[in-house]
Formats: C-alpha cells, structure tokens, sequence
C-alpha cells in the first residue's frame, strides 16, 4: 500500500494511510512523514493498534525523546505519560494550550495514543498558531514582536496535584522547572513561518 496524506482542513491536519506504525519504517516513508507533519502541523492516524513499544519506536524517527517533564502517576514508563480523566473539567486539557512550554526547550510535539474514549464526545481539537498569527492586523504584529512571555509550570502543577494525577510535591516541581521566558511570537526552524507561541495553562 502506498503512503496516501489527506489534509482535513486547509489550515491544519491531514489523515495517514498506507502505513502500519507497528512495523519498521523506511527513511523514505519517515522523511515523508516529518514533511507531512511541517505541512499540516498535526497528522492522524487512524485504527493502529500500538503497544507502549511501538509507540516509543515511532516517536524516536522524529528526534530524542523529552521525558514528560510533569508525570503522572498511571505509569512507570518515564517516556510515557498516561491521561487517566474521567472527568477532565478543569483539569488544563480542555482548555486551548500546547505541551510542556515551561521547559527551556519545549519538545518538537505530542503523540497522542487514544486507549480508551467515551462514546460520546471527549474531542481533542486542534488549532494552528501560523494561522493564528496570519490573522493578526499588522500593528498588532508589530506589537508583539518584541514580546516575550513567563511560563510557569505552577498552575498546571497544582491542578494535577488537586486532582490526585501527579504525586509529586508542588515546591519540588517548581525547583525543578523554574519559570521560563518565551518569545510570544516565534519562527519555526525549519518551516521559516511565524506563530503565536503562549499559553494560557
């Protein structure tokens, strides 16, 4: 079968076909797929049936990979961070955010392995900051050119904590992830394009 992208939106996501991510990948399917993913910025793919060990095989074709820098207690794997919510309201997850941006070095992205979904509901939604950007008026770009943003791991600490999630202490948390400045608006490496990089979280 021959790798097949389809773009959702003509802002962001495409579906993959034709590609068992359980199974080795050549370089060439590889580079397809990180082009893929400098185009659409999220890629999906549907109906594959992935143990922990796939999914780490997978991740590291892009890169090394950043261990969770906040953990939660479902398991052991320190590559691995497992969302257990029930109830996720108020948690931070339904609110619009992107992972770990109160490291000094945020990670390339997320992969996201949906395990168990209600049958009803529970989307994950995606938004593209290029786009976000794009729709600026120019004096506003200008205005946030210079600008740069603190993020700070506290509040999404201390809702995990509160919701039983995360076991570890909030002041260790904090000593290990000082609060970081980011400039609010940035130009990816490779793309060359301009996005809106904060996060309320």
């Amino acid at each position: 079968m021959t790798l097949e992208i389809r773009p959702v939106t003509p802002q962001i996501g495409a579906e993959i076909h034709g590609v068992d991510l359980a199974k080795p990948l050549a370089r060439e399917v590889v580079e397809a797929l990180r082009d893929a993913l400098h185009a659409h910025l999220v890629l999906f793919f549907r109906n594959q049936p992935l143990t922990d060990v796939d999914q780490i095989a997978f991740a590291r074709h892009f890169g090394e990979i950043q261990a969770p820098p906040l953990k939660t207690k479902y398991h052991d794997n320190p590559e691995i961070n497992v969302l257990d919510q029930v109830s996720p309201r108020g948690d931070g997850a339904d609110n619009w955010h992107a992972d770990h941006t109160y490291t000094t070095t945020p990670a390339l992205g997320s992969i996201l392995r949906a395990v168990k979904v209600p049958r009803v509901g529970g989307d994950t939604l995606f938004a593209s900051m290029y786009a976000a950007y794009d729709a600026l008026s120019t004096p506003m770009k200008q205005l946030l050119a210079g600008l740069t943003a603190e993020h700070d791991i506290t509040r999404s600490a201390s809702r995990g904590i509160r919701a039983g999630h995360v076991t570890q202490a909030l002041a260790e948390i904090q000593q290990k992830l000082p609060p970081v400045a980011h400039p609010v608006i940035r130009t990816h490496p490779v793309t060359g394009k301009k996005l809106i990089f904060v996060n309320a979280n």
